[in-house]
């Protein structure tokens, strides 16, 4: 028999790191802007596991209705060709993220989605956040006969070939 029982155990606590999972997240301001009016959109680069992720990149291919003007990361560099912005990100520590700011103009009336996706050297297991998404919803018809710029693209009435038929002017002498 132990006389003194109160020393026979012990314990250690031990930190285990869970691995990489990446994401990203995409919001875009204003929600609803006119044609020629500017966007931002921000992306949140993640790495929501527990070790550092490498060769981490954001991918972000523009839709046509928006016109590229700059592209800016908190880390890394961010670049743009051919309507496609990456941003190299590099080394996310575990817990870590990056903001992205990307300013386009918008081109279009018509509705449009913006996707994201981020990539890293690590197998990710948890694959269903690595994309990202904004909406932008279409833009205001022109209403034809009132003088107005309804749809935002700089032309009025039937200078506006999105819905009015130009009429052509019969000059007699």
């Amino acid at each position: 028999s132990d006389p003194n029982a109160g020393n026979n155990t012990d314990s250690e606590q031990t930190t285990v790191a869970t691995g990489v999972d990446l994401s990203v997240t995409k919001t875009v301001a204003p929600a609803s802007p006119p044609v020629g009016s500017m966007l931002i959109y921000t992306l949140v680069a993640r790495n929501n596991g527990g070790i550092t992720a490498t060769g981490v990149v954001v991918t972000d291919a523009l839709p046509a209705q928006v016109t590229f003007q700059s592209a800016t990361s908190t880390v890394g560099t961010c670049s743009q060709s051919s309507g496609t912005v990456t941003c190299n990100i590099g080394t996310l520590a575990g817990n870590a993220s990056a903001t992205i700011m990307i300013t386009v103009v918008r081109n279009s009336a018509a509705a449009f989605t913006n996707v994201a996706s981020i990539d890293g050297d690590q197998t990710d297991p948890v694959p269903g956040n690595n994309g990202g998404s904004a909406g932008t919803p279409g833009g205001a018809v022109e209403i034809c006969g009132n003088c107005l710029d309804d749809d935002g693209d700089g032309l009025v009435d039937y200078e506006d070939s999105d819905c009015c038929a130009q009429t052509a002017l019969t000059l007699t002498s």
